[in-house]
């Protein structure tokens, strides 16, 4: 039924069928029924709703933040499956109950504070001071008026107060820090027995039975994949965009609008000597008394880079202090208000910050600059006419939807709406000549969705691209013979088999040794060993597998053998621990800051988990799934 209606949609006949359905809608009250749907909060929390607009509005700009992550690799399908819809929903469930306790600690965002962090944020800002032409400009591109930046901006300095005392913690005991470092620095010594399955596998020759019994045994891992063969039309800025131009008024405004395209960000290049501030009551006097003394040192004339390598506690020591270039809203801000108020080759005075005393010396800038609306016109020019082309294809994407339902005829309607039209050979998900659209998740889950001799219905597969796809022939998975697969079969049965052969051996030495041989005995044949490979548990970059390193660590020199075969990425691997050394203390001094700000940030996060957890609990959340499934 639904087929004819879609053939026959332009005749008069299921028009009037189809007023009169809309008609009885009314009188049943389905239009009502209706605008409650469109009105239903996505979710409720303690009795606040959240709406559609705000959910669809949260939704986008966390989708392309994971598109812009992933470098554009990822479609809405596949951001689905990730979980990105409930975790949208859960971060504004979470926001939604912060603002409720924040109302009810009565905190809030003085109207002084709104102002200076309007007024300070570099993105409003021209030649270092605020602009208001560039703040509208940007709050228009953004779909915000500046009553409703502020509000949501005020909202946001609450929640960050609110955050600010959910995180703050005691400091970490001494103790806790001594023993944190010992169990990061301990060094462990380990060797492993490892066999050569590259060897192994050359020695193994199946005959057709046992690949034939292989093959009955997995027959679904060689199977033929589903193929279709498709036509396909794609409606993008390219078929509209012949005749479109852009005027010097538009062009202007496009400039404006995008003003920061076209801006370089002054940046400076720094060195810098940092002195820890110690605990106790004589920390700060101690650290400043260093700072002076290496400040009295520089001004004599000694060497920066060397004074820094001799000095600093930073982990840039090393470089002589240094930090390269780098723009604003990089460093913290004290040492960012020095950094770009000096000269090149001056030298601070001490810079106090979170992190200690700085000496800073500036060694280049890098001026910054804005490209003249003269010397981008091309650009802009051409950016103006994409965007309109894209708006005129959204503006006739509702009438190629009518003519694709109208019509089943792909070809006749690129011609008439000057479509790329494609017509392929048989194609399987993933296949290696697959060609723009058809890589699409999207296009290509639909075009194995379709009935054959069917149109699709009109995809959205990017911005402002669509595209609609006739399957013409389908073709379905079917089991393989020998004959045809007798490659991939071998490769995959010797694979198997040297894996199986390759633990059965090492478990073999396992068993050996606990019986009483020594561990040397049994590096023999294809059993090789890698001896004397050393790391601490701190240690990510290393050359022995991550399973080895992290087992050795619950080893003892009592029972030095592991106990079982570990497997990393298919290999194979016996492990002794052969020796342990214990944390250097005399390094505890300059890397327990570090190891104190790491467990406050850890504890700080639980302690947010925490009270968000109880709030939820405690709290009436109600969800709208069917609302949630539209999205």
């Amino acid at each position: 039924m639904l087929n004819v209606l879609r053939r026959s949609a332009t005749s008069w006949m299921v028009k009037a069928f189809l007023f009169l359905l809309a008609l009885s809608f009314g009188v049943w009250g389905v239009g009502d029924y209706v605008q409650r749907q469109q009105d239903a909060p996505v979710a409720e929390v303690q009795g606040y709703g959240i709406t559609q607009t705000e959910f669809a509005n949260a939704y986008e700009r966390d989708y392309n933040r994971l598109r812009q992550a992933s470098g554009g690799g990822i479609d809405k399908k596949t951001a689905e499956a990730f979980g990105l819809k409930q975790q949208t929903l859960q971060r504004l469930v979470e926001r939604h109950l912060l603002s409720m306790t924040g109302h009810e600690l009565r905190l809030r965002a003085t109207s002084e504070k709104i102002r200076e962090s309007i007024a300070t944020n570099p993105n409003f800002q021209r030649d270092g001071h605020f602009n208001m032409e560039q703040y509208n400009i940007l709050l228009r591109n953004n779909r915000l008026s500046p009553q409703d930046y502020e509000r949501q901006l005020s909202s946001d300095m609450t929640l960050a107060q609110l955050e600010a005392a959910l995180r703050t913690v005691v400091s970490v005991p001494r103790p806790v820090v001594e023993i944190l470092y010992r169990m990061f620095r301990e060094k462990r010594t380990v060797s492993y027995l490892v066999l050569n399955q590259e060897s192994l596998a050359g020695t193994l020759k199946p005959t057709n039975e046992i690949l034939e019994k292989y093959l009955q045994e997995h027959a679904t891992a060689f199977q033929t994949p589903a193929r279709v063969k498709l036509k396909y039309v794609v409606f993008d800025a390219d078929s509209v965009r012949e005749g479109l131009t852009a005027t010097p008024e538009e062009i202007k405004e496009y400039y404006e609008e995008h003003a920061s395209d076209y801006q370089k960000e002054e940046n400076r290049h720094a060195r810098h000597i940092l002195i820890r501030v110690g605990e106790g009551k004589d920390g700060e006097a101690q650290a400043q008394a260093r700072i002076n003394a290496i400040q009295d040192r520089l001004s004599r004339g000694e060497d920066f880079a060397k004074v820094a390598k001799e000095t600093s506690e930073d982990t840039t020591a090393s470089e002589g202090g240094d930090l390269g270039f780098f723009g604003r809203g990089i460093m913290v801000k004290p040492f960012e208000d020095v950094v770009f108020a000096m000269q090149p080759g001056q030298v601070s005075k001490p810079v106090r910050t979170d992190f200690g005393f700085h000496l800073i010396r500036l060694e280049a800038v890098q001026t910054g600059e804005t490209k003249s609306l003269a010397e981008v016109t091309p650009e802009v020019t051409t950016r103006v006419i994409h965007r309109k082309a894209q708006e005129l294809v959204y503006d006739r994407s509702a009438h190629l939807e009518d003519q694709l339902i109208a019509h089943n005829d792909l070809a006749t309607l690129a011609k008439d709406f000057n479509l790329r039209y494609r017509e392929t050979d048989f194609i399987a998900r993933g296949d290696s000549k697959l060609e723009g659209v058809e890589r699409n998740p999207k296009f290509i889950e639909t075009a194995f969705a379709t009935t054959v001799g069917e149109n699709s219905h009109l995809l959205e597969i990017g911005e402002a691209v669509f595209a609609s796809l006739q399957v013409v022939a389908k073709e379905e998975p079917r089991a393989q013979t020998l004959v045809e697969a007798k490659q991939a079969v071998e490769k995959a049965y010797i694979q198997d088999e040297t894996a199986r052969l390759a633990k059965e051996r090492l478990e073999e030495a396992m068993k050996a040794i606990q019986g009483g041989a020594t561990w040397e005995s049994q590096i023999k044949g294809q059993i090789r060993q890698e001896s004397d490979q050393s790391f601490t548990f701190a240690e990510r970059e290393s050359k022995v597998p991550a399973q080895i390193r992290d087992f050795a660590f619950t080893l003892s020199l009592d029972k030095p053998v592991a106990g079982k075969i570990l497997e990393e990425n298919g290999t194979f691997y016996l492990v002794k621990l052969q020796k342990i050394e214990e944390a250097p203390m005399e390094g505890l001094a300059k890397e327990e800051e570090n190891i104190s700000r790491q467990v406050e940030r850890g504890l700080s996060t639980e302690q947010v988990g925490a009270f968000l957890t109880d709030l939820k609990m405690t709290s009436r959340i109600t969800v709208n799934q069917t609302m949630l499934d539209r999205f």
